[in-house]
């Protein structure tokens, strides 16, 4: 026979208690996992970008014809490779033979992306006419990446820090 003092289960107080630990550990871990939502963020907007210049890049080598890379009114609201000039993002259907790889600002994320140039030429030669480089970052977030496209169309990107004041 088991006494009162040997019964099995939890007390209200012992669920109160795991409660309380479980609402300190959440409320600890939530800000390091916004950080992390926007590390992840960055490094994925600027891997798309820079898996897209070398898509071009390899197009135009392979076609031996110019390829463009075109922004959808900014970078951050997504892009396309095509191999039409003037051939904007917003005429990129699946059907079209012009455009090689479009992302839409939903496959895109949210990350802000800062650039000087409207649209980068890959030419046959695989040279970019446009050497640029581009930020991506995120707001209220310090590290940042930056894609560095050289004149020979190789792309590379590096770690940084700095503020976001991407538009």
């Amino acid at each position: 026979m088991i006494g009162p003092f040997f019964q099995k289960g939890f007390t209200l107080l012992d669920a109160l208690v795991v409660i309380a630990v479980l609402a300190v550990a959440l409320g600890l871990g939530t800000p390091a996992f916004d950080h992390y939502i926007k590390a992840s963020s960055v490094r994925t907007s600027a891997s798309e970008l820079q898996k897209a210049f070398i898509l071009a890049r390899t197009a135009a080598i392979e076609r031996a014809v110019p390829v463009y890379v075109y922004p959808d009114a900014s970078w951050g609201k997504g892009f396309a490779v095509t191999v039409a000039q003037n051939k904007t993002p917003e005429s990129c259907s699946k059907d079209s033979t012009d455009c090689l790889h479009h992302m839409t600002p939903s496959e895109f994320s949210r990350a802000k992306i800062r650039a000087t140039d409207a649209a980068i030429e890959f030419l046959p030669t695989g040279e970019s006419t446009t050497p640029t480089t581009l930020i991506v970052c995120a707001e209220d977030y310090g590290d940042l990446r930056t894609i560095h496209l050289l004149a020979s169309g190789r792309t590379f990107v590096l770690p940084d820090t700095g503020a976001c004041d991407a538009s």
